[in-house]
């Protein structure tokens, strides 16, 4: 059994590290420009454990480091071991530094990006401290740096430069985004002040456990009526809303199928994340993205992002959340709840129609595909009850929550529709699509 294991583990090893690299065999075959490096430890010596070259083809740059040693070591190469340039009979040996290595251009505003292979983060590094200081790391022991993907960016206005300094030396998953980030630092900022926790966790105060409601039913005791942080009027609006749901009054025609369904969903919200998720929904909207432009799109502001920063304000919220949650799953599922629920506006409307042959196509988004837990059996994809009942609550408390909120009786018709419907096909997709469609 354990060998099992670490046959397996030796095998996604290869996969993931060795055989990307065996592709590019190109780039470490050739010894024209191969240089092999002394490490220079941070107390002055060479470390005789690190071994580190460089090698190059065309414009494809790499740069290996390896700690064969279980002391860990930090230091700096800069200045290669000695190369024969000459023959076998007449040897001439010169040193080259790691820019020339490198083919690295160490004019003033000129920065390189390069990838760890290993880790899978970029690193940036000036020219001008490659060509003075050499690339300084620390490595663990028997730890590996397997540097490639190499491209210049010029610093024009100084961003590259002040991103250095905040890294200091450390990583990032995309340093063109992290750029992004400190150009529109103050942007981010604001709209991370509409997602702060204490508003999350104020919102979750504010919603009476357990809710009850009927008609003509008395206000529930709630805490203050003005939300810790200072919002938009739009987001006050919406956020007022959700609290209003404690005193919905049920139509008095609405059947009684309808008026369990209701009260069933109003008292599964405390603690269901579902409030936070659709005031967050609000949030994303007021934000460029897939939805600008579409109907019911709260109104404008002057936030100063573009359509390619929604990424950055997706991570703050996953951040926020699990700091709120103290839970990276719920935290990562609240938040892709409320993405879905942002870019779903004309599926809302559908629902609150009465419809339901929407699902099929919306059931297909690999969002929607992830929060309904996807997976295959046997041949056949299931989905998961609990979070299809979730999602479609949500929907119905969106619609509820709306500047001009569609009919209750319709809403409740929809969802029960979906969720009749599933039920019948045993949460299997293509039999539950077949039934939505007849297709």
């Amino acid at each position: 059994h354990w060998d099992e294991q670490i046959d397996q583990g030796m095998v996604r090893r290869h996969e993931q590290e060795i055989f990307p690299l065996m592709r590019r065999r190109h780039l470490f075959s050739g010894s024209e420009n191969f240089a092999l490096f002394d490490f220079r430890s941070d107390g002055g010596w060479v470390d005789e454990n690190v071994f580190a070259f460089t090698n190059r083809h065309g414009d494809d740059r790499a740069l290996i480091i390896f700690n064969n040693s279980y002391e860990s070591s930090s230091g700096a190469l800069q200045m290669s071991s000695a190369i024969n340039i000459g023959s076998a009979e007449n040897p001439r040996l010169e040193q080259r530094s790691l820019t020339e290595s490198l083919g690295i251009d160490a004019a003033p505003d000129l920065w390189y990006i390069m990838r760890d292979h290993i880790d899978g983060l970029e690193y940036l590094r000036s020219g001008v401290e490659l060509a003075t200081r050499g690339f300084h790391t620390s490595l663990n022991g028997y730890q590996y740096r397997a540097l490639v993907d190499f491209r210049a960016v010029t610093d024009t206005d100084g961003l590259w430069g002040q991103l250095a300094v905040h890294l200091a030396g450390r990583g990032a998953p995309d340093l063109v985004m992290a750029r992004r980030r400190l150009a529109v630092g103050a942007e981010l900022a604001r709209v991370r002040q509409w997602m702060d926790p204490e508003i999350l966790a104020w919102l979750e105060a504010s919603v009476p456990q357990p809710l009850a409601f009927s008609v003509g039913a008395e206000d529930p005791d709630q805490e203050s009526d003005e939300p810790p942080v200072d919002l938009p009027d739009d987001l006050t609006r919406t956020i007022r809303a959700l609290r209003e749901l404690a005193r919905l009054e049920i139509p008095k025609a609405l059947g009684r199928r309808s008026r369990a369904d209701l009260q069933a969903m109003m008292d599964s919200l405390p603690g269901s994340r579902i409030p936070q998720a659709v005031y967050l929904r609000s949030v994303l909207r007021k934000v460029p993205g897939p939805w600008t432009g579409s109907s019911g799109s709260p109104e404008a502001t002057d936030i100063d992002l573009e359509p390619a920063d929604l990424p950055l304000v997706l991570e703050d919220m996953g951040s926020l959340l699990l700091e709120w949650t103290g839970h990276d799953y719920a935290g990562r599922s609240t938040a892709l709840l409320a993405e879905i629920l942002a870019d779903a506006t004309t599926e809302i409307t559908a629902l609150g129609r009465g419809m339901a042959h929407w699902f099929v196509p919306f059931a297909e988004r690999s969002r929607v595909r992830r929060f309904l837990g996807f997976n295959e059996h046997e041949g056949v994809t299931w989905l998961n009850r609990e979070a299809l009942e979730s999602l479609l609550t949500a929907m119905v408390v969106c619609g509820l929550t709306a500047p001009s909120r569609p009919r209750l009786a319709s809403l409740l018709d929809g969802r029960a529709i979906i969720v009749e419907t599933a039920e019948k096909a045993g949460y299997a997709v293509e039999k539950l699509q077949h039934l939505l469609t007849g297709k």
